[in-house]
Parts: structure tokens; C-alpha cells; sequence
């Protein structure tokens, strides 16, 4: 299927990097709640969503550890 745009749009194409990590170090927590989001800069893999949304709003009283086990939990 194919979407014809009325306007060319310029984008940016970000090329595929596979990499092979055994660690994740967390740069910083970001908690935006005027976004309800929840999301933590990394060194190696840069930004990660952990709560958007309702989640956000589920899992407001956060710790240190929730946001440890989420990143598992995605990464497992």
C-alpha cells in the first residue's frame, strides 16, 4: 500500500545498529507528569519508555527498583 502525501515531507532515516549488551547504566530518570510519562536516559541505548499514559498513572509511587524490574522486563 502506498501513501500519497499533498506536500514532500524531509525526514531523517536513522540506519539499524544491532549491538549485544549484558548491562544497561541509566544516564537519568525523567518523571514528567504533566505528560504522564516515565522515561530514563541511558549510555548505551539512549532513551527507554517505561510508563505512558495510564501505566504512568498505575505505577505513579514508582521506586528505583520498579524501574529496574520494567527494564528487565523489556529487555528479557
Amino acid at each position: 500500500m502506498k501513501i500519497k502525501l499533498e506536500i514532500p515531507k524531509e525526514v531523517v532515516v536513522v540506519p539499524e545498529r544491532r549491538i549485544t549488551i549484558s548491562e544497561i547504566e541509566i544516564l537519568e530518570i525523567i518523571d514528567s507528569k504533566n505528560e504522564h510519562k516515565l522515561y530514563v536516559i541511558t549510555s548505551q541505548l539512549g532513551i527507554i519508555n517505561l510508563w505512558t499514559g495510564i501505566e504512568y498513572i498505575a505505577n505513579a509511587d514508582w521506586t528505583n527498583n520498579d524501574v529496574i524490574e520494567k527494564i528487565k522486563e523489556i529487555y528479557s
